[in-house]
């Protein structure tokens, strides 16, 4: 449980900025392993039934990065550059504003 503690500080809180909520699948076979480390860390945990997640905004967001890896690694030719790519896709993601709004979603993070 430490190590999935530890690997989620690193690679999520530290890549993504502080985290509020994990909205994990009910019938996941690992929601019992996200809710005790979310109960470690002090964060919220939603569970959703499969296909209502709280906010379609998470989808939009893997569905970008997808999209910006897809063309990088296309043009390219190779998926090396994932890592790179993607931080900046995040940076990209972040910096832009809500849409219908001049307010970036950094802000309000």
């Amino acid at each position: 449980m430490l190590y999935l503690t530890k690997v989620f500080i690193e690679q999520v809180v530290l890549s993504y900025e502080m985290v509020a909520v994990v909205i994990v699948n009910v019938n996941n076979k690992f929601y019992g392993t996200f809710s005790t480390m979310c109960g470690l860390l002090n964060i919220a945990l939603w569970p959703q039934a499969r296909h209502k997640h709280k906010g379609l905004s998470m989808e939009r967001y893997y569905r970008s990065l997808n999209k910006t890896q897809t063309i990088r690694g296309n043009n390219r030719g190779t998926h090396e550059c994932f890592l790179a790519n993607i931080k900046a896709s995040q940076y990209a993601w972040n910096s832009a504003p809500i849409d219908n709004t001049d307010i970036p979603r950094c802000l309000l993070m």
